[in-house]
């Protein structure tokens, strides 16, 4: 639901949360999110296909950068999480 209480449009993508700094997402809160084993997500950013960035052997995801990654997957019809 929006927050006025209204659902999203049927074709839009599902909005990440920010974090629990506000920007930058850990492995675990997003995994949560995309209902994803943290291993698998490990396993996108080794492969390079999801946008992410390392804090010293940290990986975090930047908010935005995941969010229009997932839009664009998720307009063009493919599973966001294949």
């Amino acid at each position: 639901m929006t927050t006025d209480g209204r659902l999203p449009p049927v074709n839009s993508s599902p909005t990440i949360p920010p974090g629990a700094d506000g920007t930058l997402l850990t492995v675990s809160e997003l995994a949560a999110f995309l209902a994803v084993q943290e291993q698998t997500l490990r396993a996108w950013c080794a492969r390079k296909e999801i946008p992410h960035g390392r804090i010293g052997r940290e990986i975090r995801f930047d908010r935005d950068q995941v969010q229009d990654w997932l839009d664009r997957r998720w307009s063009a019809g493919t599973d966001p999480v294949s």
